[in-house]
């Protein structure tokens, strides 16, 4: 995870939580965001509208660079029209990067259980049975063809060179995650 660096000293004061569709992006992100008392800014509530319409890239971007006007600052997603808005400002990058058979599994529980409850998700959206498991815009359906793109494309910016000046901290398991949150609680950072 971090070998041998004190979680205790990072700037995390604006970071960016990436991964993979169910990797647990936003709940990562709002746990961080409250602990460090930095503002949560969940890209996807800014790029939904109302019944799943996309919003105007134009109008997006203006969204995404009014949200980063404060000093401290999460930002989940993996928009990459952001990236250039977003990752120059940051001063770490925080990949959840999961397996796959886990990813899966919390993305079909998380659709299930929405579509259960009927909670309000992605800009004031419902997912739907039939929109999560049997359309062609299926979350589940997303998450099997992205998974593994979004893992190569991850990878190749944590090892370029443009990225290099930005904390890249990759976490690979949910017991990773825990460890790197309870780091910072235990010693008071949060």
């Amino acid at each position: 995870m971090l070998a041998g660096k004190d979680i205790r000293a990072l700037d995390l004061s604006r970071s960016v939580i990436v991964g993979s569709s169910g990797s647990g992006k936003s709940t990562f992100a709002a746990r961080l965001s409250k602990a460090l008392g930095s503002k949560h800014i969940e890209l996807d509530n800014l790029y939904w509208l109302k019944d799943w319409k996309v919003r105007d890239e134009h109008d997006f971007l203006r969204l995404v660079t009014e949200s980063l006007r404060t000093d401290k600052w999460i930002v989940d997603g993996n928009y990459s029209m952001t990236r250039e808005i977003v990752w120059p400002k940051a001063t770490a990058i925080i990949w959840l990067n999961l397996p796959f058979w886990l990813v899966l599994w919390r993305g079909f529980w998380r659709t299930l259980r929405r579509g259960l409850t009927g909670k309000r998700v992605c800009g004031d959206n419902k997912e739907s049975f039939y929109r999560s498991f049997f359309s062609k815009d299926s979350i589940l359906l997303w998450i099997i063809s992205s998974f593994h793109w979004r893992q190569r494309e991850l990878r190749q910016l944590k090892e370029s060179n443009q990225y290099r000046k930005i904390l890249f901290v990759e976490l690979r398991s949910d017991q990773q995650c825990r460890t790197f949150l309870n780091a910072l609680r235990e010693k008071g950072k949060i």
